[in-house]
C-alpha cells in the first residue's frame, strides 16, 4: 500500500475508506451479495482496514497540546467496522492456521497454534451470534478436524460437515412435526427471500396430520420457532465460506 505521508493524504484515505465500508455494509444486507464479485480483493480490504485503524489509533493517542491534527475531528464510525463481525468464516480462517501450524517443529509456532485454537473456543463462548453454532463447530473441531487427510482444505471439509448437519436437522424437524420436507424447505427459502415467517395456513397445509383448531396456534408457533432457530444456526453469521 502506498504510504500516506501527509495528513491531507491520510484524511482523504479515511474519508474514502469510511464511504467504502458504508457501501459494503449496504451491499452485505442483500442475499445476492458475494464479496468475490467485487474488484477489491478481501485481503486488500483487510489491509486497508488495518491502515484505517492504525490512523485512528494514532489520531486518538495522547498528543502534546500543540499536536493538533486535521484528522482530530473526523468521526471514524468504528461501528461500521464492527458490523464486519466475528463470523464462521473468521473462525475457519483461524482453524486453517491451526491445522497448518500444529505439526511444526518450531515450539513457538506450535504455541501460536494452540493459542489460536483457544481463541476459537473463547470466541464461540463470547460472541452472541455464534452461540447457536457453538456445539456444532466444537463437534467439527473435536471429531472431524483432527482426522482431516493431509492437504484437505478446512473450509471445504467444514462445508461438507455443515451441509450434512443441516440436512439432518431439517429431517429431524420434519419427522418430529410430521411436516412435508419439500414444503418445509420451501418455507426456509421463502424466509430467506422475504424475511417473514411463514403464514399459519402455509404451515398447517404442510402438516401430514392437521392439528385440532384449539391446538393449531401452538403447533404453528412451535414449528415457526424451530424454523427461525434452524436459519439462525445454519444460515446466518457465516461470512464468505
Amino acid at each position: 500500500m502506498t504510504e500516506l505521508k501527509s495528513e491531507e493524504d491520510q484524511l482523504a484515505f479515511v474519508q474514502a475508506f469510511r464511504d467504502l465500508i458504508r457501501l459494503r455494509n449496504v451491499l452485505a444486507s442483500f442475499t445476492e451479495y458475494d464479496p468475490k464479485d467485487l474488484d477489491l480483493e478481501p485481503q486488500v480490504f483487510e489491509d486497508y482496514k488495518s491502515k484505517y485503524l492504525d490512523i485512528h489509533d494514532k489520531t486518538k493517542a495522547e498528543k502534546p497540546d500543540d499536536g493538533a491534527s486535521i484528522i482530530d475531528e473526523v468521526d471514524f464510525e468504528l461501528e461500521l467496522i464492527q458490523r464486519d463481525e466475528i463470523n464462521v468464516a473468521y473462525i475457519l480462517a483461524l482453524l486453517g492456521e491451526v491445522v497448518a501450524e500444529q505439526d511444526s517443529l518450531d515450539p513457538k509456532v506450535r504455541d501460536a497454534s494452540k493459542a489460536k485454537k483457544k481463541m476459537v473456543y473463547d470466541l464461540l463462548g463470547s460472541e452472541r451470534h455464534l452461540r447457536s453454532k457453538r456445539d456444532l463447530i466444537e463437534k467439527f473441531i473435536e471429531q472431524h478436524m483432527s482426522a482431516l487427510p493431509e492437504g484437505r482444505d478446512v473450509t471445504e471439509a467444514f462445508n461438507d460437515f455443515w451441509n450434512e448437519e443441516k440436512t439432518q436437522a431439517i429431517a429431524e424437524i420434519c419427522i418430529t412435526e410430521k411436516i412435508d420436507p419439500a414444503a418445509f424447505k420451501a418455507m426456509i427459502e421463502q424466509y430467506h427471500f422475504s424475511g417473514k415467517k411463514p403464514l399459519q395456513g402455509e404451515i398447517v397445509g404442510a402438516l401430514q396430520e392437521k392439528p385440532r383448531i384449539l391446538e393449531r396456534k401452538s403447533v404453528v408457533e412451535r414449528i415457526a420457532a424451530k424454523l427461525l432457530r434452524l436459519v439462525a444456526t445454519f444460515d446466518e453469521g457465516l461470512g464468505s465460506l
